[in-house]
């Protein structure tokens, strides 16, 4: 696993509680210009990572570790948000086919508010063998992403930079119904039969 503890990437534990960490993280301080910075959260192999970019060039790397994160985001040089922020998802386990009621594999809610430079950064996913996760209130439904999808943003704040989050996570291969390889041999047994009832009708 990659690790971090650097000076320069301003990241703290605070505390660890029951397969989730509590902590916060910033993006280092940059010059006064315009930047794009995008927030990767990358649930794919099951052990959390958040890669952070500026200008499309990865910046930072935090590697939570674990299914969970629950801290905060940090925007840099004293930047606040000009307007509340707010973004839920449930995520459901892959399609095409859905348990009745859905399985819920991930859940993520990000929230800030007009004048903080804070977000609050929720993640939780389903852990096998563990308790199913509780769905978000008023969030949006999707299915489980195995490629990254934006979440919240592009948001502009109060010194012009931009902030986008994104996630993705690490969907499973939707298992074949039982009786789908049986149902295909019997279609190539058919198949066979018609094929040799019409050689012996034209020999």
């Amino acid at each position: 696993m990659r690790k971090l503890y650097n000076a320069g990437s301003k990241f703290a534990f605070a505390t660890f509680m029951a397969g989730a960490s509590l902590f916060s993280f910033a993006p280092a301080a940059q010059a006064a210009v315009a930047n794009t910075y995008l927030v990767a959260i990358d649930d794919s192999t099951d052990s959390l990572v958040i890669d952070l970019f500026k200008n499309s060039v990865l910046s930072q790397t935090f590697p939570i570790g674990g299914e969970s994160f629950d801290g905060s985001f940090t925007l840099s040089n004293g930047a606040t948000f000009t307007a509340p922020v707010s973004a839920a998802f449930n995520f459901f386990e892959a399609p095409p086919i859905f348990p009745n009621p859905p399985v819920i594999s991930d859940t993520v809610s990000i929230t800030g508010a007009t004048g903080s430079s804070v977000t609050a950064l929720k993640i939780f996913s389903d852990i096998e063998g563990g308790p199913p996760l509780t769905a978000l209130i008023n969030a949006t439904g999707e299915p489980e992403p195995t490629s990254f999808i934006t979440v919240l943003g592009p948001i502009t704040v109060s010194n012009g930079d931009t902030y986008t989050f994104q996630f993705r996570s690490d969907a499973d291969a939707v298992p074949l119904p039982a009786a789908l390889p049986l149902f295909a041999t019997g279609l190539v047994g058919l198949g066979l039969l018609g094929w040799r009832r019409k050689m012996k009708a034209a020999g």
